[in-house]
């Protein structure tokens, strides 16, 4: 057992002389300084950007000046994007650098089988998602069963979800159990209540929680809700948490407008639903539109029955037709 031990010292000790010798080779093909100005040159950042990068990845060291622009270029049209955009991806993902194009197109094909979804559809993902790109498949595929376990989903409702929200499989399970512990604990939910709204609305767990309470405070203060009223608003519009504050206030003041009622009564409106916080005015004039048009009333007495009755708001308007169609249909039938 000590001679093991011994042996497996020196190997070490000859793997740590290896990689020395192969760092200073590295430094003798490229100077350090010279190299990060290269580097910021191609992928368009300041030099101590640059700096921090190799310091991240040190084998960025063994790229010639010529394969770090081919590199950009390929991932450029791997992923469909301008070779600005693909600069961008690798600066935040230097790693990408050091793949080849096969390494690259191999993963994209992989993760796009596992979930079920189309490479160009996941192209589109990866340009604002480079994550997805760095993992093997065994490390996609052990977080989706993460995934499952985390929030207790079948395997083909956990490839559903990550197919919706493929950010999900960039973070690993102790760093999402913990944005589920963090989310839960913020909004005053049970951990199992907490994944049904994740569920919902995937996006809660690629946010960090305190911008997700964030956006939820700012909406409740808007409406001038209670504390405690906060968590009904989470559980009702979930999607609310996700939306900037800017954009939710600016869909408030529109539905003040559409409506033709103040403030106040639009707050109204808003908290018994919710859900048109989420929505431009074009889709809730769209919904008057289809109510007058359907029961032949007059837009005015629309708005008011929208303002007495909030929930007239709560559905699209294929399914407001839908259902006064079927009333009709019952009416005619004596029903």
């Amino acid at each position: 057992e000590q001679q093991q031990q011994q042996q497996a010292a020196k190997e070490q000790q000859h793997s740590k002389q290896q990689q020395r010798q192969r760092q200073q080779q590295h430094h003798q093909h490229h100077d350090p300084e010279q190299f990060a100005l290269q580097l910021s040159a191609v992928l368009q950042t300041d030099i101590d950007t640059a700096d921090q990068l190799i310091e991240q990845e040190p084998r960025l060291l063994e790229l010639t000046d010529k394969q770090l622009k081919e590199r950009v270029q390929q991932l450029s049209k791997l992923l469909h994007i301008s070779s600005d955009g693909a600069a961008a991806v690798c600066a935040r993902m230097p790693c990408l650098l050091l793949a080849t194009p096969k390494q690259l197109q191999q993963r994209l094909a992989a993760a796009a089988k596992l979930l079920r979804v189309s490479q160009n559809h996941l192209k589109d993902v990866a340009a604002l998602q480079p994550g997805l790109l760095v993992h093997s498949t065994d490390v996609i595929r052990i977080r989706m069963k993460c995934l499952e376990k985390l929030l207790g989903l079948s395997a083909a409702d956990a490839t559903k979800l990550a197919a919706a929200e493929p950010a999900l499989l960039t973070f690993r399970h102790k760093d999402l159990a913990a944005r589920l512990g963090q989310l839960a604990h913020q909004l005053g939910l049970k951990i199992n209540r907490t994944a049904s709204l994740v569920c919902r609305r995937p996006g809660l767990l690629v946010l960090p929680s305190a911008v997700v309470k964030e956006h939820l405070d700012a909406a409740a203060a808007l409406l001038q809700l209670p504390e405690n009223a906060a968590q009904g608003l989470a559980i009702r519009a979930p999607g609310i948490m996700l939306q900037p504050p800017g954009v939710t206030r600016s869909h408030f003041l529109a539905l003040s407008a559409v409506l033709n009622v103040p403030l106040h009564k639009a707050s109204v409106v808003a908290a018994e639903v919710p859900q048109v916080l989420l929505l431009p005015p074009q889709e809730i004039q769209a919904r008057l539109d289809t109510i007058s048009k359907t029961l032949q009333l007059p837009i005015e007495k629309v708005r008011l029955m929208a303002a007495e009755r909030p929930v007239l708001l709560s559905h699209n308007s294929a399914t407001i037709t839908s259902a006064v169609q079927k009333a009709q249909v019952l009416k005619a039938q004596g029903k």
